[in-house]
C-alpha cells in the first residue's frame, strides 16, 4: 500500500519593520531536521513534514530582501524566518 501524505499550507504571520520582514510559520509537531527552507530565485519555499502530514508554502520575495542574510529558527512548533532588508545608501 502506498498512501499519499496529505499536504497543507501552514498559517503564517508576517511582520515588517524598517530593517526586516519576519515570517512566523506554525508547524506543530515538526522538528528542526524536518524543516526545509530554500530560496529559489525570487521565491522562498517552506517545506516540512511530520508523521502523517506535509506542510508546503511559498512566498515571492521583494527585491529589497538581502537573501544572503536570511535566518531560520524553529522553536516550540513555530519557524521564525527573518528576511533582512538590504541597506540603502543615502543619495545626496
Amino acid at each position: 500500500m502506498n498512501e499519499e501524505i496529505p499536504t497543507t499550507e501552514p498559517s503564517v504571520d508576517v511582520l515588517e519593520s524598517n530593517e526586516a520582514l519576519l515570517l512566523l510559520v506554525d508547524l506543530p509537531g515538526v522538528g528542526k531536521d524536518q524543516l526545509d527552507v530554500q530560496v529559489e530565485g525570487a521565491a522562498l519555499a517552506i517545506r516540512a513534514s511530520r508523521t502523517g502530514l506535509r506542510y508546503e508554502r511559498s512566498f515571492r520575495l521583494p527585491d529589497t530582501i538581502d537573501q544572503a542574510k536570511i535566518r531560520v529558527a524553529l522553536e516550540h512548533g513555530v519557524a521564525r524566518i527573518e528576511l533582512p532588508k538590504q541597506e540603502r545608501i543615502p543619495v545626496h
